[in-house]
């Protein structure tokens, strides 16, 4: 479907707008927007998510907080979802099934469908359930040199999903890692995980080229709330590849090439019980990205890049009770992107990035959706965002995005900025923003049920939609106030934010659904039932009190008021003010203990809150510890470490019978030159 008359109108004034504005641009200003990699590394470096401009910390137009890789290395994780434990104001859950949720603020189910995730400006945001499948991402953990985190709407930038906040990852450059790299751990649970990578050059052509494989057995055990434990069949093994290769072409124009698979077999069941039968799923995932850069001066770039993304997750499930049941648990989903941006200067005192984007998305869920065909999803944007110092402690940032989407119509997002240098270290900033979520196909088109495997007649209905969902929208008031300077031991930002959510979609138990089927027990439906107001602050803090040493401070207070439908027969609807923790504190420490060896220690410290569709009263302390020895030859150089993850008493943060406990990895990594 595409945009009406009136739309193409509003689209054709946009682009003359834009276009008027870009004559005007003076040949002889200095504002330089093209950015090379060291940029991000920088003793004060430059960010680039808020609004595709290259921003520093203090002019920027909503939080954001940066996982460089010196605080990558110092927590040491073995997965990335537990890195977000560091964002002020994230919480990060453990599902059954190896399913990873990460979200801000809370009020998320297992698929956390309010965040927008991005891997080198390619969105893995999942068309079909929504969400991100964490476990089949083919990411290297060691392959990533920083993630940017806004926290808070950015869909002005990014468009619908982006709407509690946007995760842009971000990978090495092959001129940054040159040379081969190993490293291998292992550790109980019967974790075993193992990367390889090189990366080189030919002439004028960087690529770099990683192996990785990791598996492990999950989780131990499920304690069935105090019941007898029985063991969880969530084994997991994973194969992942990808090649970035970046061409020189010209001295003004980079050609980039990113390609990558991950597959493996995903074990599910709980056990040799009827009802839930031990069973393997098999996953694979693949994507292409395609990526133009042309540096027209030191004032204008233009960008044009391509991506398609395809994943696929195979589980046929078959109870065998009488009668025998079938429930197609597969789920297939395809995506093309083409994207065009253009970065320029019209003026001294002016910057402004704007471009134009086109997708177009395949979702296939037979089990869950109301037809077994593919449905089909056409999505356009326009988007601008400009950036105004009329003084030298000024800078307004505005910024206004149009999209027409299939599932959700047309929307507008909107934001406008204001930050105020104090000095040549503090800063002020007020914004205000606008955003929408989309809903997922599942939420939109969705018929989850229970068959009967001779029939095809409904057992049981799980999950239901009547379709015609309006989009969620959010209205978002900031303040912020900040420490942030070349030379600093020493960086923080405070915010004080209020979330206005309206039209939230979410599922409440109808009992009068499910008459018709034979377990006549109730559905959930999808409708918009409600709305929420988050207030609340945050800090996000960071010391260097020596060289050699880092502190890393995260801390969220939340408040929440709202309600969504909670039943239909009697009407009754939930209290939201559980949803979000209204406290959430990490901290991170790391320091060189001698000249070999480096010790770090995290702390987690989250308050009792409920997730949707997992349990409720989840509150928990936790710690992880790594101890790194590095070593140096003529030929290689490279570190031993071992890392104690969850040493405190098990816990869990998701379901009441799925518990973390204390796990030992102990490994070695190699780099030769």
């Amino acid at each position: 479907m595409l945009v009406g008359k009136g739309n193409i109108g509003f689209c054709g004034l946009l682009l003359g707008l834009v276009g008027g504005w870009a004559v005007q641009a003076h040949a002889d200003d200095e504002l330089v927007l093209a950015l090379g990699e060291q940029d991000f590394f920088t003793e004060l470096p430059v960010v680039l998510t808020a609004s595709r401009l290259p921003q520093q910390q203090a002019d920027l137009p909503a939080a954001i907080t940066v996982i460089d890789r010196a605080m990558i290395d110092a927590s040491g994780v073995s997965d990335i979802p537990s890195l977000f434990r560091l964002v002020a104001g994230f919480q990060v859950g453990h599902d059954r099934d190896q399913r990873v949720t990460v979200t801000y603020h809370g009020a998320s189910d297992q698929f956390a469908r309010r965040m927008q995730v991005l891997v080198d400006g390619r969105s893995i945001y999942t068309p079909a359930t929504g969400g991100v499948d964490w476990v089949d991402l083919p990411v290297s953990l060691e392959d990533i040199a920083r993630i940017e985190v806004t926290r808070g709407p950015n869909g002005v930038t990014y468009g619908a999903n982006a709407f509690l906040g946007v995760i842009n990852i971000i990978t090495f450059h092959p001129g940054d890692v040159r040379g081969f790299t190993f490293k291998t751990a292992i550790g109980e649970d019967k974790y075993r995980k193992g990367t390889l990578r090189y990366a080189g050059n030919t002439g004028d052509l960087d690529y770099r080229l990683t192996v990785e494989r990791r598996e492990d057995t999950g989780v131990n055990d499920l304690n069935w709330d105090g019941g007898t434990p029985k063991s969880a069949h969530d084994d997991q093994r994973t194969t992942a590849l990808t090649l970035r290769a970046d061409y020189l072409a010209t001295i003004n124009d980079q050609l980039t090439f990113q390609l990558g698979k991950s597959q493996g077999p995903r074990e599910r069941g709980f056990g040799p019980t009827k009802d839930s039968p031990q069973r393997w799923q098999q996953s694979h995932g693949d994507y292409q990205q395609l990526q133009w850069k042309h540096l027209h001066s030191s004032t204008e770039e233009f960008k044009l890049q391509f991506y398609r993304h395809y994943q696929l997750h195979r589980d046929d499930l078959q109870i065998n009770l009488p009668p025998l049941l079938a429930f197609d648990q597969s789920i297939e989903t395809e995506r093309y992107n083409l994207e065009l941006e253009h970065l320029y200067a019209p003026a001294s005192d002016w910057r402004l990035a704007w471009g134009a984007e086109a997708r177009l998305d395949y979702s296939k869920a037979p089990g869950y959706f109301k037809s077994s065909d593919f449905y089909k999803n056409h999505l356009y944007r326009l988007f601008a965002n400009g950036e105004w110092r009329p003084h030298a402690q000024w800078t307004v940032n505005m910024g206004l995005l149009f999209e027409h989407n299939e599932l959700a119509k047309e929307d507008f997002s909107p934001r406008l900025a204001l930050n105020y240098r104090l000095d040549d270290q503090y800063y002020l900033r007020g914004s205000y923003s606008e955003a929408y979520r989309t809903p997922a196909v599942f939420e939109e088109y969705a018929n989850a049920a229970v068959r009967l495997y001779s029939s095809d007649a409904i057992y049981d209905q799980l999950y239901y939609s009547a379709g015609n969902l309006k989009p969620e929208h959010i209205s978002s008031y900031e303040l912020g106030f900040g420490r942030r300077t070349t030379g600093s031991r020493l960086s923080y930002e405070i915010k004080l934010y209020r979330e206005e959510i309206s039209d939230v979609i979410a599922a409440y138990y109808d009992y009068a659904r499910d008459s018709t089927s034979i377990a006549q027990d109730g559905t959930y439906k999808f409708t918009n039932n409600g709305n929420t107001t988050i207030t609340g602050i945050e800090i996000q803090a960071r010391a260097q009190p020596t060289a050699s040493s880092l502190i890393s401070l995260a801390y969220a207070y939340a408040q929440v008021k709202g309600s969504v439908l909670a039943k239909e027969s009697p009407i009754g609807y939930k209290d939201m003010s559980k949803t979000t923790p209204r406290h959430t504190f990490s901290v991170l420490l790391a320091s060189d203990l001698s000249a070999r060896w480096r010790g770090s220690l995290g702390l987690y410290h989250v308050t009792n809150f409920e997730w949707g569709g997992g349990s409720e009263n989840i509150h928990y302390t936790t710690a992880d510890a790594t101890l790194r020895r590095s070593f140096k030859t003529d030929e290689l150089s490279g570190n031993l470490f071992l890392t104690v993850r969850d040493m405190l008493a098990a816990y869990y943060d998701y379901r009441n019978d799925i518990f973390l406990e204390k796990r030992v990895h102990l490994g070695v990594e190699l780099h030769i030159p």
